[in-house]
């Protein structure tokens, strides 16, 4: 395939599924409306994509959210068209974690600053159609990106100020060669220049023009 195909369809390919995602998912109902009231009134905050696209981005970091289970419960009706959940700073921990399993479309999971660990990574690494994750400011380890590997859509991954190393990043991306880990330095370590050896009184030279 021609260069020039190639960069028109990385550049228009995540566009079409976007296109194809907001598409199967139907206009918002009564029941949804509903829903969506339910989370806000647990302090979430709910934001149709676009006036033709009802998925879903949802919001619990901003105010003060004590974030228990109800609050993610109350997000299970909405699962078929939620997009986007942030949990930035809120107490979220191993504990709540595996509600995340009830939230199969996630695109984008926001987890910095939250209270997980590796354990935390078990039913995150459920979420198939994963595109990307933060996980700066948390207790992860590279033990945890283990669970990541079959999260094949996933592009993006934040780790700044976790216990992932460049080895553990690097192991993963044999799984995930397409995304992007930001927060470990996997540049190659420079090389040594080359230095040519002196000559000796041994080495033979090249005898001067007279």
């Amino acid at each position: 395939m021609p260069l020039a195909a190639l960069l028109a369809a990385a550049l228009f390919a995540p566009q079409e599924s976007e296109s194809a995602d907001a598409a199967a998912v139907p206009p918002l109902t009564d029941a949804d409306r509903a829903a969506i009231a339910a989370v806000e009134a647990l302090g979430g905050q709910v934001v149709q994509l676009a006036q033709n696209d009802a998925r879903l981005d949802v919001s619990f970091h901003l105010g003060d959210v004590k974030l228990t289970a109800k609050h993610l419960d109350a997000l299970v009706p909405l699962a078929d068209r939620l997009r986007e959940l942030n949990l930035r700073g809120t107490p979220f921990d191993d504990d709540l974690s595996h509600k995340l399993t009830l939230l199969p479309n996630l695109r984008k999971l926001h987890l910095e600053n939250t209270r997980i660990t590796d354990a935390a990574l078990v039913p995150v690494g459920t979420l198939e159609k994963l595109e990307y994750l933060n996980l700066y400011g948390t207790d992860v380890s590279d033990a945890g990106l283990k669970n990541l590997r079959g999260l094949v859509a996933l592009r993006t991954l934040y780790v700044w100020d976790t216990r992932v190393t460049p080895d553990g990043a690097l192991a993963l991306l044999e799984d995930l060669p397409e995304a992007e880990i930001v927060g470990v330095d996997l540049s190659p370590e420079p090389r040594e220049p080359l230095v040519a050896p002196k000559p000796t009184a041994d080495t033979p030279t090249e005898e001067k023009e007279e």
